[in-house]
């Protein structure tokens, strides 16, 4: 519970543009199930999901939008720290700092390094330590760039990076979700309460919730790069 209870949602701008919609996303295929289960009349299927007929008590509503939320984030940060980053130590902005990284050039990392070392006293691992133990300078990086990240703040370009990257992060989570909820349904409309097109509709957002989690690496690495980024551009511009 404390692990929980330390790692819980916070209601920021963040939570609002990162977490969220990531979140009402994995629970379309509920809204899906309740719709066509309910009342199986395949026109009215648009304005169940815009007005959210399903669901009378917005409380009820909320909490379903809060807990796919905390899922999909919980799930993305488990598997992609897991998979891509290793504990942190795997991430664009600790990759971006090795010498084999060729994203930015030698001389802006040697100006992070010089920086680093006014700021925090930190000495960053030289191209000939990074060599001879990698594993020791990326941890070395990874505590560096969390430095860096409290320095610079919520800067405003930043963190507007930092939405588009949590975004991506998310909605990989918030796919899984969503496919294992679509699969649910394609088996339960095929299955239990046979309806042809609801099956059909779930088969589609299995294919599309596909989509984020075949592309994951890619996205993450795509935004998360464009973070980090502008997280070093704007840590130097820091007097």
């Amino acid at each position: 519970m404390k692990g929980f209870k330390k790692n819980s949602m916070k209601f920021d701008q963040y939570t609002f543009f990162a977490q969220i919609p990531a979140g009402i996303i994995s629970i379309i295929p509920l809204i899906l199930l309740h719709h066509f289960y309910i009342n199986p009349d395949l026109s009215g299927l648009m304005l169940a999901i815009l007005k959210i007929k399903w669901v009378e008590n917005v409380t009820l509503l909320l909490i379903f939008v809060l807990v796919a939320t905390e899922l999909s984030r919980q799930v993305s940060k488990s598997l992609l720290e897991t998979l891509y980053f290793k504990k942190k130590l795997y991430l664009p902005t600790t990759n971006m700092l090795l010498y084999l990284n060729n994203r930015i050039t030698n001389d802006k990392k040697q100006l992070i390094s010089t920086k680093l070392y006014k700021d925090f006293n930190i000495h960053l691992p030289n191209t000939k330590e990074q060599e001879k133990n990698e594993l020791q300078s990326r941890k070395k990086f990874a505590e560096a760039v969390a430095l860096i990240i409290v320095k610079v703040g919520k800067g405003k370009l930043v963190f507007a990076r930092n939405i588009q990257y949590g975004f991506s992060r998310n909605i990989v989570g918030a796919s899984i979700v969503g496919f294992i909820l679509s699969a649910f349904d394609v088996f339960f409309f095929k299955k239990i309460y046979i309806n042809n097109p609801a099956a059909g509709f779930s088969i589609i957002l299995c294919l599309i919730y596909l989509l984020p989690i075949v592309f994951s690496k890619l996205l993450v690495n795509f935004t998360g790069n464009l973070y980090a980024e502008k997280l070093f551009d704007e840590y130097l511009a820091l007097p």
